[in-house]
């Protein structure tokens, strides 16, 4: 007879899903306290980053996300770098949301969101020019996009 040993409760094998079952009932807190265990129990794995810079982000703690996104996208994790603009953003550094936007394109390829994200973030750099390029290239991937047709227009009727 095979038995196997069950990993101990601190293990991210373990703590890693039960913060994901907490985050999709809604408990952001609870999810919050087992994925950054698992978290700091392994900060060098990408899984368990990506899923606490999750409920990171739908918490506002935009500091912590870059902390914990900046190391992998240093070591070559170029996903973190959509992670690492929408937290720039939202700390009102779009100058510096571009950048990582933009290099999350190069690495990653196309991405209607980060299209439609960088267009916002010029338009509180004052640069419409550059929004406009932006959204209207995310228009002509997915031209459904309501919301972003009236964007352009207001920028166009403003110039």
């Amino acid at each position: 007879m095979l038995s196997l040993t069950k990993p101990p409760d601190d293990d991210p094998e373990i703590l890693n899903p039960l913060g994901l079952q907490a985050m999709n009932k809604g408990d952001l807190v609870g999810a919050k306290a087992y994925l950054e265990r698992a978290y700091r129990r392994s900060p060098s794995s990408p899984q368990l980053a990506q899923d606490y810079c999750r409920v990171l982000v739908k918490l506002n703690e935009f500091a912590v996300v870059k902390s914990v996104a900046q190391p992998l996208a240093a070591a070559g994790r170029y996903e973190f770098y959509q992670l690492l603009g929408q937290a720039s953003q939202a700390l009102n550094e779009p100058a510096e949301a571009v950048g990582y936007y933009k290099e999350y394109l190069n690495r990653m390829g196309t991405s209607i969101d980060v299209l439609n994200a960088i267009g916002d973030c010029y338009v509180l750099l004052s640069d419409p020019v550059n929004a406009l390029v932006a959204w209207e290239k995310s228009l002509e991937l997915s031209p459904n996009q309501e919301n972003i047709k009236q964007k352009v227009k207001a920028l166009k009727a403003n110039r």
